[in-house]
Protein backbone atom coordinates (compact mmCIF):
# COMPACT_ATOMS: atom_id res chain seq x y z
CA UNK A 1 0.00 0.00 0.00
CA UNK A 2 2.94 2.02 1.23
CA UNK A 3 4.50 1.18 -2.83
CA UNK A 4 0.79 2.60 -4.65
CA UNK A 5 0.61 5.68 -2.61
CA UNK A 6 3.98 7.15 -3.26
CA UNK A 7 3.43 5.74 -7.01
CA UNK A 8 -0.09 8.04 -7.15
CA UNK A 9 1.61 11.12 -5.38
CA UNK A 10 4.47 10.41 -8.74
CA UNK A 11 1.95 9.85 -11.25
CA UNK A 12 0.21 12.97 -10.23
CA UNK A 13 3.07 15.25 -10.19
CA UNK A 14 3.98 14.12 -13.48
CA UNK A 15 0.76 14.32 -14.98
CA UNK A 16 -0.77 17.77 -13.74
CA UNK A 17 -1.02 20.43 -16.07
CA UNK A 18 2.02 22.70 -15.95
CA UNK A 19 1.55 26.38 -15.02
CA UNK A 20 3.09 28.82 -18.03
CA UNK A 21 3.77 32.48 -17.00
CA UNK A 22 2.01 35.33 -19.46
CA UNK A 23 4.56 36.36 -21.61
CA UNK A 24 6.08 39.72 -20.46
CA UNK A 25 4.89 42.82 -22.52
CA UNK A 26 7.57 44.21 -24.21
CA UNK A 27 8.11 48.12 -22.55
CA UNK A 28 7.46 50.76 -25.26
CA UNK A 29 10.62 52.11 -26.66
CA UNK A 30 11.54 55.46 -24.41
CA UNK A 31 11.50 58.55 -26.36
CA UNK A 32 14.75 60.35 -27.27
CA UNK A 33 15.42 63.21 -24.74
CA UNK A 34 13.92 66.64 -26.32
CA UNK A 35 16.64 68.71 -27.32
CA UNK A 36 17.36 71.50 -25.48
CA UNK A 37 16.31 75.10 -26.86
CA UNK A 38 19.30 76.69 -28.44
CA UNK A 39 20.22 79.75 -26.47
CA UNK A 40 18.99 83.23 -27.20
CA UNK A 41 21.20 84.77 -29.92
CA UNK A 42 22.90 87.60 -28.10
CA UNK A 43 24.99 84.72 -25.66
CA UNK A 44 26.91 84.05 -29.18
CA UNK A 45 27.57 87.59 -29.74
CA UNK A 46 29.65 87.96 -26.66
CA UNK A 47 32.93 88.91 -27.76
CA UNK A 48 36.51 87.50 -26.25
CA UNK A 49 38.15 89.46 -23.36
CA UNK A 50 34.84 91.11 -22.35
CA UNK A 51 33.13 90.51 -19.24
CA UNK A 52 29.21 90.81 -18.89
CA UNK A 53 26.95 90.59 -15.94
CA UNK A 54 23.09 89.70 -15.79
CA UNK A 55 19.93 89.18 -13.45
CA UNK A 56 19.68 85.55 -12.91
CA UNK A 57 16.90 85.53 -10.30
CA UNK A 58 14.80 87.82 -7.66
CA UNK A 59 13.73 86.49 -4.74
CA UNK A 60 11.72 88.01 -2.13
CA UNK A 61 12.21 89.95 1.15
CA UNK A 62 12.47 87.09 4.25
CA UNK A 63 14.03 86.19 7.26
CA UNK A 64 16.94 83.52 6.86
CA UNK A 65 18.06 81.13 8.76
CA UNK A 66 21.23 78.12 8.79
CA UNK A 67 21.05 75.58 10.59
CA UNK A 68 24.41 73.41 11.74
CA UNK A 69 23.55 69.82 12.79
CA UNK A 70 25.37 66.55 12.52
CA UNK A 71 24.08 63.71 10.94
CA UNK A 72 27.53 61.66 10.29
CA UNK A 73 29.41 64.54 10.03
CA UNK A 74 28.79 68.23 9.98
CA UNK A 75 25.52 69.76 8.04
CA UNK A 76 24.38 73.18 7.10
CA UNK A 77 20.97 73.87 5.87
CA UNK A 78 19.63 77.24 4.90
CA UNK A 79 16.28 78.17 5.69
CA UNK A 80 13.54 80.86 4.66
CA UNK A 81 10.35 82.34 6.66
CA UNK A 82 8.16 85.03 5.26
CA UNK A 83 7.74 88.61 6.64
CA UNK A 84 4.36 88.46 7.97
CA UNK A 85 1.81 90.59 10.13
CA UNK A 86 1.64 90.83 13.79
CA UNK A 87 -1.70 89.16 13.66
CA UNK A 88 -0.61 86.49 11.02
CA UNK A 89 2.62 86.12 13.37
CA UNK A 90 0.44 84.74 16.53
CA UNK A 91 -2.55 83.09 14.60
CA UNK A 92 -0.04 80.06 13.07
CA UNK A 93 2.96 78.29 12.83
CA UNK A 94 5.43 80.12 11.19
CA UNK A 95 5.66 79.00 7.43
CA UNK A 96 8.80 77.84 6.84
CA UNK A 97 10.63 77.07 3.96
CA UNK A 98 13.72 74.45 3.23
CA UNK A 99 16.55 76.03 0.91
CA UNK A 100 19.02 73.37 0.67
CA UNK A 101 21.76 71.68 2.66
CA UNK A 102 25.36 71.05 2.50
CA UNK A 103 28.31 69.05 3.54
CA UNK A 104 31.70 68.97 3.70
CA UNK A 105 32.58 72.87 2.90
CA UNK A 106 32.21 73.67 6.14
CA UNK A 107 33.91 71.19 9.21
CA UNK A 108 33.49 73.13 12.38
CA UNK A 109 30.16 75.69 12.80
CA UNK A 110 31.98 78.81 13.03
CA UNK A 111 31.71 81.30 16.81
CA UNK A 112 28.14 82.66 17.60
CA UNK A 113 28.28 86.60 16.85
CA UNK A 114 24.83 86.78 19.85
CA UNK A 115 21.84 84.92 20.42
CA UNK A 116 18.44 84.97 18.48
CA UNK A 117 16.83 87.84 19.26
CA UNK A 118 13.20 87.45 21.12
CA UNK A 119 10.59 88.18 17.83
CA UNK A 120 12.39 85.42 15.74
CA UNK A 121 12.90 82.50 18.08
CA UNK A 122 9.52 81.36 17.07
CA UNK A 123 10.52 80.77 13.57
CA UNK A 124 13.80 79.46 14.68
CA UNK A 125 11.56 76.72 16.60
CA UNK A 126 9.77 75.64 13.30
CA UNK A 127 12.41 75.42 11.48
CA UNK A 128 13.94 73.06 14.31
CA UNK A 129 10.99 71.19 13.85
CA UNK A 130 10.79 71.03 10.32
CA UNK A 131 14.73 69.92 9.76
CA UNK A 132 14.23 67.10 12.40
CA UNK A 133 10.90 66.12 10.81
CA UNK A 134 12.99 66.29 7.40
CA UNK A 135 15.70 64.11 8.54
CA UNK A 136 13.82 61.44 10.06
CA UNK A 137 14.66 62.14 13.92
CA UNK A 138 18.44 61.74 13.02
CA UNK A 139 19.69 64.88 13.13
CA UNK A 140 21.76 65.41 16.55
CA UNK A 141 23.36 68.89 18.20
CA UNK A 142 20.96 71.07 16.19
CA UNK A 143 21.95 75.19 16.02
CA UNK A 144 19.76 77.16 14.57
CA UNK A 145 21.04 80.46 14.15
CA UNK A 146 19.37 83.80 12.32
CA UNK A 147 20.77 85.39 9.31
CA UNK A 148 18.71 88.90 8.88
CA UNK A 149 16.65 90.23 6.60
CA UNK A 150 17.22 90.84 2.75
CA UNK A 151 15.74 90.01 -0.78
CA UNK A 152 18.50 87.83 -3.02
CA UNK A 153 19.58 89.46 -6.09
CA UNK A 154 21.22 86.39 -8.01
CA UNK A 155 24.22 87.80 -10.51
CA UNK A 156 26.14 86.06 -12.74
CA UNK A 157 28.93 87.38 -14.97
CA UNK A 158 30.62 85.98 -17.69
CA UNK A 159 33.80 85.89 -19.59
CA UNK A 160 34.11 85.05 -23.07
CA UNK A 161 37.16 83.35 -24.04
CA UNK A 162 39.18 82.53 -27.30
CA UNK A 163 39.36 78.44 -26.36
CA UNK A 164 37.76 75.82 -27.18
CA UNK A 165 34.89 73.60 -26.31
CA UNK A 166 33.07 74.08 -22.67
CA UNK A 167 36.42 76.72 -21.36
CA UNK A 168 34.91 79.11 -24.13
CA UNK A 169 32.51 80.48 -21.18
CA UNK A 170 33.92 81.06 -17.83
CA UNK A 171 31.32 82.10 -15.31
CA UNK A 172 30.64 83.55 -11.43
CA UNK A 173 27.36 83.52 -9.91
CA UNK A 174 26.95 85.38 -6.89
CA UNK A 175 23.59 86.01 -4.40
CA UNK A 176 23.63 89.80 -3.12
CA UNK A 177 21.54 90.43 -0.06
CA UNK A 178 19.26 93.67 -1.09
CA UNK A 179 16.71 95.77 1.00
CA UNK A 180 12.84 95.17 0.12
CA UNK A 181 12.33 98.01 -1.98
CA UNK A 182 15.25 97.48 -3.84
CA UNK A 183 17.11 100.75 -3.16
CA UNK A 184 20.10 99.16 -1.32
CA UNK A 185 22.74 96.50 -1.36
CA UNK A 186 24.49 94.75 1.50
CA UNK A 187 26.70 92.80 0.08
CA UNK A 188 26.19 89.46 -0.58
CA UNK A 189 24.33 87.02 1.18
CA UNK A 190 25.42 85.30 4.28
CA UNK A 191 26.52 81.71 4.04
CA UNK A 192 25.42 81.97 0.23
CA UNK A 193 29.08 81.02 -1.01
CA UNK A 194 28.53 80.84 -5.03
CA UNK A 195 29.50 79.27 -7.61
CA UNK A 196 31.61 79.12 -11.23
CA UNK A 197 33.86 77.45 -14.03
CA UNK A 198 33.98 77.08 -17.30
CA UNK A 199 30.19 76.31 -18.75
CA UNK A 200 28.51 75.56 -21.98
CA UNK A 201 25.79 77.82 -23.94
CA UNK A 202 22.93 78.49 -22.14
CA UNK A 203 19.70 76.54 -23.59
CA UNK A 204 17.41 80.01 -22.95
CA UNK A 205 15.92 81.13 -25.71
CA UNK A 206 14.29 84.87 -23.60
CA UNK A 207 17.01 87.62 -23.95
CA UNK A 208 19.63 88.04 -20.52
CA UNK A 209 18.46 90.74 -18.22
CA UNK A 210 21.72 92.55 -18.78
CA UNK A 211 23.49 94.93 -15.81
CA UNK A 212 24.20 97.46 -17.64
CA UNK A 213 27.94 98.48 -16.24
CA UNK A 214 31.75 98.29 -16.97
CA UNK A 215 33.92 97.72 -14.16
CA UNK A 216 37.23 97.31 -15.94
CA UNK A 217 40.10 94.53 -15.53
CA UNK A 218 38.10 92.38 -18.36
CA UNK A 219 38.65 89.50 -19.63
CA UNK A 220 39.11 88.03 -16.21
CA UNK A 221 36.26 87.03 -13.56
CA UNK A 222 35.80 89.95 -10.78
CA UNK A 223 33.08 89.12 -9.73
CA UNK A 224 34.14 87.18 -6.50
CA UNK A 225 37.31 90.22 -5.99
CA UNK A 226 34.98 92.99 -6.26
CA UNK A 227 32.72 91.84 -3.01
CA UNK A 228 35.41 90.35 -1.47
CA UNK A 229 36.83 91.09 2.31
CA UNK A 230 38.43 93.36 1.45
CA UNK A 231 36.92 94.32 -2.17
CA UNK A 232 39.79 94.01 -4.71
CA UNK A 233 38.11 97.49 -6.30
CA UNK A 234 37.64 101.20 -4.45
CA UNK A 235 34.69 101.97 -2.68
CA UNK A 236 33.31 103.80 -6.15
CA UNK A 237 33.37 101.04 -8.26
CA UNK A 238 31.68 98.88 -5.59
CA UNK A 239 29.00 101.70 -5.63
CA UNK A 240 28.98 101.90 -9.39
CA UNK A 241 27.75 98.36 -9.48
CA UNK A 242 25.50 98.31 -6.75
CA UNK A 243 23.98 100.82 -8.59
CA UNK A 244 23.68 99.14 -11.36
CA UNK A 245 22.60 95.74 -9.96
CA UNK A 246 19.81 97.47 -8.30
CA UNK A 247 18.32 99.31 -11.28
CA UNK A 248 17.95 96.37 -13.50
CA UNK A 249 17.07 94.54 -10.47
CA UNK A 250 14.21 97.20 -10.20
CA UNK A 251 13.08 96.53 -14.16
CA UNK A 252 13.28 92.72 -13.82
CA UNK A 253 10.70 92.91 -10.67
CA UNK A 254 8.55 95.53 -12.80
CA UNK A 255 8.64 93.19 -16.16
CA UNK A 256 10.01 96.22 -17.86
CA UNK A 257 12.44 95.38 -21.01
CA UNK A 258 15.70 95.91 -20.60
CA UNK A 259 18.82 97.34 -22.73
CA UNK A 260 20.00 94.87 -25.56
CA UNK A 261 23.28 93.49 -25.49
CA UNK A 262 24.36 96.01 -28.50
CA UNK A 263 23.32 99.06 -25.81
CA UNK A 264 25.54 98.11 -23.27
CA UNK A 265 28.21 99.87 -21.99
CA UNK A 266 30.35 97.07 -22.85
CA UNK A 267 29.73 97.18 -26.38
CA UNK A 268 31.04 100.93 -26.95
CA UNK A 269 34.13 99.94 -27.76
CA UNK A 270 34.59 97.22 -31.17
CA UNK A 271 38.34 96.71 -29.66
CA UNK A 272 39.19 92.60 -29.49
CA UNK A 273 41.41 93.69 -26.91
CA UNK A 274 39.88 96.26 -24.61
CA UNK A 275 42.27 98.85 -23.19
CA UNK A 276 41.18 98.02 -19.51
CA UNK A 277 42.04 94.00 -20.18
CA UNK A 278 42.99 92.41 -16.75
CA UNK A 279 46.56 91.24 -17.24
CA UNK A 280 48.15 89.92 -14.09
CA UNK A 281 48.15 86.01 -14.34
CA UNK A 282 48.84 83.75 -11.37
CA UNK A 283 51.77 81.66 -11.81
CA UNK A 284 52.20 78.40 -9.08
CA UNK A 285 55.22 77.18 -8.47
CA UNK A 286 54.97 73.46 -7.25
CA UNK A 287 57.14 70.76 -5.77
CA UNK A 288 55.78 67.03 -6.04
CA UNK A 289 56.49 64.43 -4.22
CA UNK A 290 57.37 60.68 -5.51
CA UNK A 291 54.32 58.93 -3.91
CA UNK A 292 51.10 57.73 -4.86
CA UNK A 293 49.49 60.25 -3.29
CA UNK A 294 51.45 62.93 -5.44
CA UNK A 295 51.90 64.93 -2.48
CA UNK A 296 52.96 68.71 -3.54
CA UNK A 297 53.90 71.73 -1.83
CA UNK A 298 53.23 75.04 -3.79
CA UNK A 299 53.59 78.66 -3.60
CA UNK A 300 51.65 81.25 -5.86
CA UNK A 301 52.27 84.89 -6.94
CA UNK A 302 51.16 87.22 -10.21
CA UNK A 303 52.91 88.19 -12.92
CA UNK A 304 52.06 89.49 -16.62
CA UNK A 305 53.24 87.17 -18.54
CA UNK A 306 53.08 90.01 -21.71
CA UNK A 307 55.83 91.20 -20.32
CA UNK A 308 58.28 88.62 -21.40
CA UNK A 309 57.79 89.29 -25.16
CA UNK A 310 60.75 91.70 -26.13
CA UNK A 311 61.40 92.21 -22.46
CA UNK A 312 61.79 89.94 -19.13
CA UNK A 313 59.13 88.97 -16.41
CA UNK A 314 60.26 87.79 -13.39
CA UNK A 315 58.64 85.49 -10.29
CA UNK A 316 60.05 84.67 -7.15
CA UNK A 317 58.77 82.12 -4.70
CA UNK A 318 59.94 81.18 -1.13
CA UNK A 319 58.90 77.24 -0.52
CA UNK A 320 59.16 75.63 2.81
CA UNK A 321 58.96 71.80 2.31
CA UNK A 322 58.96 68.81 4.88
CA UNK A 323 62.36 67.08 4.83
CA UNK A 324 62.60 63.51 5.79
CA UNK A 325 63.24 64.04 9.88
CA UNK A 326 60.44 65.91 9.60
CA UNK A 327 61.79 69.37 9.97
CA UNK A 328 61.47 72.09 7.03
CA UNK A 329 63.41 72.87 4.32
CA UNK A 330 63.13 76.04 2.85
CA UNK A 331 64.50 77.39 -0.55
CA UNK A 332 63.86 80.31 -3.18
CA UNK A 333 62.69 79.57 -6.16
CA UNK A 334 63.25 82.59 -9.14
CA UNK A 335 61.27 82.24 -12.80
CA UNK A 336 62.36 84.49 -15.64
CA UNK A 337 60.01 84.43 -18.61
CA UNK A 338 61.09 85.61 -21.91
CA UNK A 339 60.16 85.61 -25.44
CA UNK A 340 60.47 87.40 -29.02
CA UNK A 341 58.88 91.07 -29.38
CA UNK A 342 55.29 91.12 -30.39
CA UNK A 343 54.63 92.19 -34.04
CA UNK A 344 52.66 95.57 -33.17
CA UNK A 345 50.44 95.03 -36.63
CA UNK A 346 48.91 91.58 -35.76
CA UNK A 347 45.75 90.47 -36.01
CA UNK A 348 44.61 87.38 -33.95
CA UNK A 349 45.51 84.92 -32.21
CA UNK A 350 49.28 83.59 -32.92
CA UNK A 351 51.80 80.73 -30.95
CA UNK A 352 54.83 82.85 -29.65
CA UNK A 353 58.06 80.64 -27.95
CA UNK A 354 58.35 80.97 -24.60
CA UNK A 355 61.30 80.55 -22.14
CA UNK A 356 60.97 79.98 -18.46
CA UNK A 357 64.57 80.43 -17.03
CA UNK A 358 64.55 78.85 -13.38
CA UNK A 359 66.54 78.93 -10.38
CA UNK A 360 66.37 76.75 -7.32
CA UNK A 361 68.90 77.93 -4.27
CA UNK A 362 68.31 77.05 -0.44
CA UNK A 363 69.28 80.26 1.71
CA UNK A 364 68.37 78.59 5.05
CA UNK A 365 68.26 74.53 5.87
CA UNK A 366 68.29 72.52 2.69
CA UNK A 367 69.12 68.55 2.29
CA UNK A 368 72.48 67.09 2.87
CA UNK A 369 74.24 66.85 -0.60
CA UNK A 370 71.86 69.35 -2.21
CA UNK A 371 73.15 71.66 -4.97
CA UNK A 372 71.11 74.32 -5.92
CA UNK A 373 69.32 73.74 -9.62
CA UNK A 374 69.50 75.74 -12.45
CA UNK A 375 67.78 75.25 -16.56
CA UNK A 376 65.57 76.78 -18.93
CA UNK A 377 61.72 75.20 -19.92
CA UNK A 378 60.59 75.50 -23.51
CA UNK A 379 57.30 75.96 -24.05
CA UNK A 380 54.59 77.70 -26.09
CA UNK A 381 52.60 80.56 -25.66
CA UNK A 382 48.63 81.44 -27.10
CA UNK A 383 49.01 85.34 -27.78
CA UNK A 384 45.89 87.26 -29.36
CA UNK A 385 46.93 90.44 -31.29
CA UNK A 386 44.52 93.27 -32.01
CA UNK A 387 47.52 96.12 -33.37
CA UNK A 388 49.59 97.48 -30.94
CA UNK A 389 47.15 95.60 -27.78
CA UNK A 390 47.85 91.95 -27.41
CA UNK A 391 46.28 89.46 -24.53
CA UNK A 392 47.72 86.08 -23.26
CA UNK A 393 45.57 83.69 -23.53
CA UNK A 394 47.27 79.81 -22.21
CA UNK A 395 50.28 77.98 -22.44
CA UNK A 396 49.82 75.52 -25.85
CA UNK A 397 51.12 72.26 -23.81
CA UNK A 398 51.86 73.17 -20.64
CA UNK A 399 54.81 73.12 -19.00
CA UNK A 400 56.89 69.95 -18.38
CA UNK A 401 57.53 68.59 -15.57
CA UNK A 402 61.36 69.03 -14.18
CA UNK A 403 63.22 65.92 -12.34
CA UNK A 404 64.46 67.87 -9.19
CA UNK A 405 66.63 64.90 -7.44
CA UNK A 406 67.64 65.26 -3.74
CA UNK A 407 64.67 67.24 -1.98
CA UNK A 408 63.98 64.77 0.70
CA UNK A 409 60.91 62.88 -1.05
CA UNK A 410 60.09 65.03 -3.30
CA UNK A 411 61.25 64.33 -6.80
CA UNK A 412 60.02 67.06 -9.35
CA UNK A 413 59.14 70.62 -9.86
CA UNK A 414 56.88 72.34 -12.66
CA UNK A 415 55.19 76.01 -12.94
CA UNK A 416 51.78 76.83 -14.11
CA UNK A 417 50.46 79.57 -15.32
CA UNK A 418 46.98 80.10 -14.40
CA UNK A 419 44.45 78.07 -12.33
CA UNK A 420 41.49 76.92 -11.33
CA UNK A 421 39.86 77.20 -15.02
CA UNK A 422 41.57 80.28 -15.88
CA UNK A 423 43.33 78.60 -18.67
Amino acid sequence: MRFVALLLVVCACATAPRVVAPPVAAEPPREPPKPKPPPHPEYEALRPFHNYYRIVSIGPFRHHFVVFFHHFELVTALYDVPIRSADEAGASEPPVEFKGDSFGLITEAPEKDGEIPAEFRSMADAVKRDLQKREKGEASAMDVRYLGSWRPIVVEEIVFRPLEGISRHYTLVSTLAADDALTKIDGTAKMNFGHGGSSTLYGDPVPPEWIDVRIGRQGKAQLWKLYGTPSSFDQTTRGTFDAAVLNAARRVAKKQPGPRLSELQVELDRDVVPSDLEKKRPVIFYVNADSERREQVSAQTWIDPLNAFGGVERAEFRLSVPCDDGRECTFNVELRLRGPALPRDGNGETEVPLSIDYSVRGPGRVPVGWKPQFGTLETTARVWLDGPRAAFISVKDGIQLKPMPGVAQFKGFEPHLGFMGED
